[in-house]
């Protein structure tokens, strides 16, 4: 997804004054630039406007051979310059481009990701944001993942801290529904590819984050598959959980609960699945119930 090579995008502006700076026969003066190829970069940093399509998809054979595919364009790039459309290059294609000149910020977190796999968490991580955990790929515009992209880049640019923030939005939203939860509900689309679509192991520090907030977030118990992996010690119960494990009525083990203080008062009016408390520092009260 990261290499277009289904067909041609280039900035018009670039290739006219590429005609005028050069000389030769007109259809060997324009040349293709390397950020044109990378499908997440959609505008020319120089002009600010949108890359255009000058090749059609069935090109995808002979796309390398950029010379032959471009020149029967020459005669309208006027017109095309004068089209199209304007717009800034987002923080998120400017660090994809500084990536592709091989500039290197170690204290980056998405450096420590390969090149594809940066794109495509700040891709997918911006659309949740922008349009939901059940957002449809194919209905988005190519602006619509420019928009994408420079949401996304600006919460995974500060790493764990950032992603979890969008973690505990979603967390929030959803606890708004009266629906059971778990984490493929909570987080939609972002945890069906990490956890079912993509065993790619690029994507395993945002699994890393992901599973680690789930944990100390949500009232999973051990054997709980977490994006890939079991659960081996619970951190947080619910009143559900609880009560399922200890036998007790829900309702009379919310009261005791409240009691002992392992439970808020304000917290009292959630349901119980959504009604979560320390499992460790309740553990031994937990005993004496059972």
């Amino acid at each position: 997804d990261t290499l277009g090579r289904k067909t041609l995008r280039v900035c018009p502006h670039c290739l006219l004054e590429d005609i005028d700076a050069h000389r030769g026969p007109v259809s060997t003066r324009p040349y293709g630039r390397t950020s044109w190829l990378v499908t997440p970069i959609r505008t020319c940093a120089k002009h600010e406007t949108v890359l255009v399509d000058v090749v059609p998809e069935n090109g995808s054979r002979q796309i390398h051979e950029f010379a032959q595919l471009v020149n029967p364009s020459i005669p309208r790039l006027q017109l095309l310059a004068a089209s199209s459309s304007p717009l800034r290059p987002s923080a998120f294609e400017k660090h994809l481009s500084n990536r592709v000149a091989g500039e290197v910020d170690h204290a980056h977190w998405l450096q420590s990701l390969p090149f594809y796999a940066d794109a495509k968490v700040c891709e997918v991580l911006g659309a949740i944001a922008t349009w939901g955990i059940q957002y449809s790929r194919n209905k988005l515009s190519n602006i619509d993942w420019h928009a994408a992209g420079a949401v996304g880049f600006e919460i995974a640019a500060s790493g764990e801290e950032g992603i979890r923030s969008l973690l505990v939005k979603l967390q929030e939203t959803f606890s708004k529904k009266r629906h059971d939860w778990g984490p493929r509900l909570v987080f939609g689309r972002l945890y069906e590819w990490l956890a079912y679509n993509s065993p790619d192991v690029a994507y395993q520090p945002l699994r890393d984050i992901i599973r680690r907030h789930v944990i100390e977030t949500m009232p999973v118990g051990p054997g709980a598959d977490i994006c890939g992996k079991d659960l081996e010690i619970r951190r947080l119960h619910s009143v559900r959980s609880a009560a399922v494990e200890t036998g007790t009525h829900p309702k009379r083990l919310r009261k005791l609960l409240n009691i002992a203080g392992y439970i808020k008062p304000n917290a009292m009016k959630l349901t119980d699945e959504r009604t979560v408390f320390d499992a460790e520092k309740a553990r031994g009260f937990l005993e004496r119930l059972s």
